[in-house]
């Protein structure tokens, strides 16, 4: 829920805009769940479908399957 920068993002984001798998997965065993953390009206998984990498998908989400 910590909010950094100017526009408020969420850190728990951060990871995923810059496709840092090693720190997604640090902070899903922590606890984030992705479906949950918000930015601009998107969830994390949203930010990761839009990015059309389904590594990054899956990172964020092991259990989907498509884009």
């Amino acid at each position: 829920d910590t909010l950094v920068a100017p526009e408020r993002t969420p850190v728990a984001l951060l990871p995923v805009v810059s496709r840092n798998f090693a720190a997604i997965e640090l902070m899903r065993k922590a606890g984030v769940d992705y479906k949950q953390v918000r930015f601009r009206g998107m969830t994390a998984l949203d930010v990761a479908r839009q990015e059309g990498d389904e590594a990054l998908l899956r990172a964020v989400d092991p259990g989907s399957r498509r884009l």
